[in-house]
């Protein structure tokens, strides 16, 4: 008797950080396809990052941009953007990295239900 309530014991607790954890289907937003361009002093970016964000939701989905283009998933609402330029230098080894700038933050962004087009995004420097 005592082994199988051990049993059932070691069960229980080996389940319970299973139950009632994680997220729901309710918390996940879902995303859309969108696309668009980004350029620098009207040039395209030659390769970065623009990530869609509402902190107050918890929202933030990246999308890479090459050539001035991006295309990927991301969710809908009134969003802000953020733009990232990605140059690739070499250190005084000759070892090349990878170094992330911000290019410009709080770029107001209206993500339809659906997806679609986002308006072009002129940085000016």
């Amino acid at each position: 008797m005592a082994l199988s309530r051990l049993l059932a014991l070691c069960f229980c607790l080996g389940i319970l950080p299973f139950t009632g954890c994680g997220v729901s289907e309710n918390e996940v937003a879902p995303t859309h396809a969108v696309t668009g361009k980004v350029t620098v002093n009207g040039e395209p970016l030659p390769a970065g990052r623009i990530f869609f964000e509402d902190t107050a939701k918890g929202i933030s989905n990246g999308i890479d941009i090459t050539n001035g283009s991006y295309s990927g998933k991301a969710a809908a609402g009134d969003l802000k953007a953020k733009v990232v330029n990605i140059e690739t230098v070499k250190d005084p080894m000759g070892n090349e990295t990878k170094t992330e700038k911000v290019l410009q933050l709080d770029i107001p962004v209206v993500i339809k239900n659906g997806g679609g087009e986002i308006p072009p995004i002129d940085i000016q420097k």
